[in-house]
């Protein structure tokens, strides 16, 4: 028997059900004419009560965002908007961990260009 990667779907759908279990809204997001843009529109409070609005680009385990998804979610930085990429189920643990439930910099105060993008190794900083 051998093992195969978890598709897409799963990763998002585990997003989808965390979400639902923290009370976070968990939109599909799309935007005609505009591509590479993220999967899912996320808004909640994090654990002090603070508004949160994120965007999640979801990629199978291993899965690479393409060339227009970095631009995209690069753009998106540009303008004050926090956008992640999560692969793993542990990946959409992690971000909702650190967005929603335990975040370790308040949200008011976090650069969104500072959040890394897994399968980047290193997060995208406007103008490098």
């Amino acid at each position: 028997m051998s093992t195969t990667r978890p598709k897409e779907r799963i990763i998002e759908r585990h997003l989808v059900d965390r979400c639902r279990e923290l009370g976070v809204m968990c939109l599909k997001f799309t935007s005609p004419g505009h591509i590479g843009v993220p999967d899912r529109l996320l808004l909640g409070h994090d654990a002090s009560g603070v508004a949160v609005t994120l965007f999640v680009e979801v990629k199978r385990p291993g899965g690479k965002p393409r060339p227009s998804q970095i631009n995209r979610i690069t753009e998106m930085r540009d303008h004050g908007a926090h956008a992640v990429i999560a692969s793993t189920k542990a990946e959409v643990n992690a971000v909702l961990a650190d967005y929603f439930t335990a975040p370790t910099t308040s949200f008011a105060t976090r650069d969104p260009h500072a959040a890394p993008l897994p399968q980047l190794r290193a997060p995208i900083i406007s103008g490098l």
